[in-house]
């Protein structure tokens, strides 16, 4: 019997084990996510500012879509995208007006003071 309860002891604590340092990996997981969607979101702006200045405008949100356009300004094009449960896309673009544009972020994890999925706008 007191074999049995040793076993019984092992086996949990291999549990305890296994559980958090799966917990530990997906948590930093997510958080390089984050880290590769804000700098990624730091392109975007540099990209669509040398746009604006070859066109005096910002893209329109077709041309946004578009790879044959959009490649001209960026390395990668699309860019790579975290999808999950809290994120139908990382990045949203909007153009409301010539002028302007909008960018909506969606993290795949915490930061705080953001919670995963919050959308948060960059708008110029």
């Amino acid at each position: 019997m007191r074999t049995v309860l040793h076993y019984l002891i092992c086996i949990f604590f291999l549990s305890v084990v296994v559980f958090s340092s799966v917990a530990a990996y997906n948590s930093a997981r997510l958080q390089e996510q984050n880290n590769i969607v804000l700098a990624n979101a730091d392109k975007l702006v540099a990209g669509l500012e040398v746009f604006k200045k070859n066109f005096g405008r910002y893209p329109t949100e077709v041309e946004f879509e578009s790879r044959e356009i959009m490649k001209e300004y960026f390395s990668e094009y699309p860019l790579p995208e975290f999808l999950g449960s809290v994120c139908t896309h990382n990045y949203m673009y909007s153009n409301p007006r010539a002028s302007m544009y909008q960018l909506d972020l969606c993290l795949p994890g915490d930061l705080p003071p953001r919670v995963a999925g919050q959308i948060f706008k960059y708008t110029k």
